[in-house]
Formats: structure tokens, sequence, C-alpha cells
């Protein structure tokens, strides 16, 4: 599924970046087409949080993708189908939904700006799969935590919710990204990206669950690397984030009644790598 995953930014922005545990077949058919059907863990996918309990699975993630890499860069469509199996919390009642998620990306080669000039462009959508847009999941690979947590503000996401009527819910969300990646000199690099988010819980009447908040989320940053000898990055990243959600919550760090609907954060990173 993954396209992009975090190919030029050190702190994460959203977008699918797993790492799980799978079974794929991948067939080439001449002229740089490719496809391929794996069948995934579907714990590993899942993200659970308040009433949303996992009931374990019937069968695995059912994930597939059309690429396409020729000279002018690359392309790919991607699509899940998977089985969120609720035990919802005590006296409200479980369920079975099938939930399903699609992304579009392209990568695109700009060797007249520079050599090693490219833009990246991606979309994604799901409804009850928060992993495929980049909220996290349970694998050992995966970029993030389940939460949404920029500076005070702290929402606990979840792939369902349940209200007291005891109805599942699947969250519904999508996550559009991009980037530029820009060499000044062969050895200097600069890398410029964000991303665009929002959740939808559709709790309806009488949720029982403060997931309900439906959080819109974007990211910016940008980092520069200095690679002196081939297989050696130095380099240094700027990330700034910016949440807010429907209604006030309760703000991490702060006394109880003290809440927030809104808050942002900087982070800096300086990070060597050695390829060998």
């Amino acid at each position: 599924f993954d396209f992009y995953a975090d190919a030029l930014n050190y702190g994460p922005i959203r977008g699918s970046d797993n790492g799980v545990n799978l079974l794929a077949y991948t067939a080439t058919f001449g002229g740089g087409f490719s496809a391929t059907l794996a069948l995934e863990d579907s714990n590993e996918h899942r993200v659970a949080n308040g009433n949303f309990v996992q009931g374990g699975s019937d069968y695995p993630d059912l994930v597939g993708s059309l690429n396409v890499a020729q000279g002018w860069g690359s392309a790919q469509l991607s699509g899940a189908v998977f089985q969120r199996k609720t035990l919802a919390s005590v006296g409200v009642g479980s369920g079975d939904k099938t939930g399903f998620a699609l992304q579009a990306g392209v990568k695109i080669n700009l060797p007249m700006l520079a050599a090693g000039d490219e833009l990246w462009l991606q979309a994604a959508y799901a409804e009850g799969g928060l992993s495929y847009l980049g909220y996290g999941g349970n694998s050992a690979g995966s970029t993030w935590g389940a939460n949404t947590n920029v500076g005070r503000l702290l929402i606990t996401n979840s792939d369902a919710n349940v209200n007291t009527l005891g109805s599942v819910k699947l969250t519904k969300g999508y996550a559009l990204t991009a980037g530029f990646l820009h060499y000044w000199t062969p050895t200097i690099r600069q890398a410029v990206y964000g991303s665009y988010s929002k959740l939808d819980y559709a709790n309806g009447i009488g949720a029982v669950n403060a997931v309900g908040l439906d959080p819109v989320e974007w990211r910016v940053g940008s980092n520069l690397i200095w690679s002196p000898v081939a297989g050696l990055d130095i380099g240094v990243e700027i990330l700034y984030a910016n949440a807010r959600v429907k209604n006030f919550v309760q703000a991490a760090g702060r006394p109880v009644g003290v809440m927030t609907k809104s808050d942002d954060a900087w982070s800096g990173r300086l990070r060597i790598q050695r390829d060998f």
C-alpha cells in the first residue's frame, strides 16, 4: 500500500509507512508496469482505543497495488479491504465491519531543475483503517502511535467507535501528502514536505467515547542534508505541526478543568547516517 512512505522527511508526516508481516506476490508486465497482491497481518494494522476492543479477525487485510516506473518518475494506485471485529464496552454490544482504504500517488523526476530533483504527491482515504493514513498501528515498524499528540492536545484515535445504542461506526478520514527535493549542489540537497489530514468519527446519538472530536491536522517541514562522501548524510530538520478539534478537551500537562481546542508544536532534529 505504501508509496511516499516518509521518503524525504526525518520526523514523520501523515501517510502510510507501515512495516507488517505479510505474504505478497508481484507480477511485472514490461514497460515499467507491475501489480502486487498481499495478505497482511490485520492485527498489526489496527488502531484500537477507547471502546474499540479488538475481537481478532477472520481473514488478513487484503492489499493490492498497480505501479508504473519510467524515466519521468513513477505512479501507484493502492487499495485495501479489511475486517474490523469489535468487542465493544460491556453492555453496549459488539459487531463486525468491513473497511477499506484507497490511495493514489505520483513521483515526478525534475532533472530540468537539477539532477536528482523530484516531486511527490499522494492522497489517501480510509474507512476503519487509520494506519493506512499514517495514524499508527500495532506493528513494530509503525511510524506512529495511535494518538494525535500536538503540543498539549492529546486525542486517542481509533478505527471504530460504539455509541450507547451499540452501533459500531468506522472512522473515516483522509490524508494529503506532498514533498519536493532539490539538489543545490551534487553534495547538498534540501527537501520541503507537508501533510494535511482529517478524521471523522461519525459518533451519532449517544456517543460514549471521547474520540469523536474529529481532529484536523497539518504538518510542514524542511531538512538540509550534506553528503561529503558517498553513503554519509549529515542533516538538520525543522518540523511544524498544528491540530484542532471540534470541541474543547482536557489538555495534557494542564490542570483539571483547563481545556484546549487547538495547539501547535515545533521540533528540530540532527541526523547523521552512514550506509554501508
